[in-house]
């Protein structure tokens, strides 16, 4: 018997609650019938066994398994610290659990039901590094950029998308970052007060900006030096310009590049390729020039892709590679900073191609209105007819 958190006891930094569960193997599918056999487990299991030969699954219903199997169980269950959050849905929350002193069981490990996604860790150190990480602003901003309404919005696969560097107690930005998690967890289990909680969570954030290297320098914290390196994910906007209003941003001051592009899917670390390219030139607030092309990705785009944007395989056959456009918009781009909504997507593809073809990209900055917008607005979803929708209601 085990305690087993399910969703609702799940918090960001904290972990409430859990409930008793049986666990008959420490192994998916292992045979180990004849040691439990004449044991009080075996007989209850046996009172339940019609019940549970109806499971329809083959991964724990089949003639080489036990009749009680269960699956998704192995070693790493049981590891002394697993960082955990809720899968299912979206709720990009996460804690670190460990041992718990049940007044029936003792000191035990607490395990994770089956909506409950967890990363496994040696050391408390380590888990907290990764815990910090993951409840950081940038990587929230991850992955609100890629939130689709699926079941699984926060999957296993998803986290391991992050680019966490390997835990090393000699570096002192890592254990910084442990060292404010395990803090925040502490405050957060004897209902800290929420101002001391944000004030350690500023203080993670720009350990975790740092380490993705992509904390802006002393001298870029002016209005006109905010934004991120677009060859840096995650991008965000320092909480100093995040902080004014937007109608003082002196956009008619500067000049700017607006990034919008089309592609044949969401990742391009997967494969995914530029299909458009279509970036203003903006002087004195008004459009001077444009860069638009079609791209022949060199690979097919899906229907469902093709339905969205309206660009098949037959609009870009015969269109230039992005290997042959490539110089044209590092041209066209020049010294200015980029503007894009959903900087993580633009900038991150823009980067990519330009790897690929043997670019270093410059170090234009980025400006993210959709990080901008979500921190200071409340707007149904990320597209801008819906912060355009926002913005006009609060005018009126």
């Amino acid at each position: 018997v085990y305690p087993m958190v399910k969703s609702r006891h799940v918090n960001k930094w904290n972990q409430d609650g859990y409930y008793n569960v049986i666990i008959p193997q420490k192994k998916a599918g292992a045979d180990n019938e004849d040691e439990l056999r004449g044991t009080k487990l075996y007989e209850y299991l046996q009172e339940m066994k019609e019940d549970l030969n109806t499971r329809s699954s083959s991964w724990v219903n089949s003639d080489d398994k036990p009749f009680y199997s269960i699956f998704g169980i192995g070693e790493y269950t049981f590891t002394p610290y697993r960082v955990i959050w809720t899968a299912m849905g979206y709720s990009p929350e996460f804690c670190v659990v460990s041992d718990v002193e049940d007044e029936i069981l003792g000191e035990t490990p607490i395990l994770p039901d089956n909506p409950i996604g967890y990363v496994p860790a040696q050391s408390k150190k380590e888990a907290h590094y990764i815990c910090g990480i993951l409840n950081s602003a940038p990587v929230f901003d991850y992955f609100d950029a890629r939130a689709d309404d699926s079941k699984w919005e926060v999957s296993i696969g998803r986290v391991n998308e992050v680019p966490i560097p390997q835990y090393d107690p000699d570096s002192s930005i890592h254990t910084a970052v442990a060292r404010l998690s395990e803090e925040i967890h502490e405050l957060a289990d004897e209902d800290g007060s929420e101002t001391e909680i944000q004030g350690k969570e500023r203080e993670l954030d720009e350990r975790v900006y740092s380490l993705f290297e992509v904390a802006p320098t002393a001298q870029d914290q002016s209005p006109a030096h905010s934004y991120q390196r677009f060859n840096r994910i995650p991008v965000s906007i320092p909480d100093d310009v995040i902080g004014q209003d937007l109608a003082d941003s002196h956009f008619s001051d500067i000049s700017f590049n607006l990034l919008d592009f089309e592609t044949t899917g969401y990742s391009a670390k997967g494969g995914d390729k530029i299909v458009e390219v279509w970036i203003g030139k903006y002087r004195d607030g008004e459009l001077e020039n444009e860069f638009h092309r079609l791209v022949n990705p060199e690979r097919s785009i899906p229907d469902s892709v093709a339905e969205y944007h309206g660009i098949s395989d037959g609009t870009v056959e015969g269109e230039p590679i992005f290997e042959e456009i490539g110089e044209d918009i590092l041209e066209f781009l020049g010294e200015d900073p980029l503007v894009c909504h959903n900087a993580d997507f633009d900038a991150t593809f823009l980067s990519h191609e330009l790897d690929q073809i043997g670019r270093t990209p410059r170090s234009n900055f980025v400006l993210d209105t959709l990080q901008m917008a979500r921190r200071q607005l409340e707007f149904v979803n990320n597209d801008l007819d819906s912060l355009a929708e926002e913005i006009l209601e609060n005018r009126s």
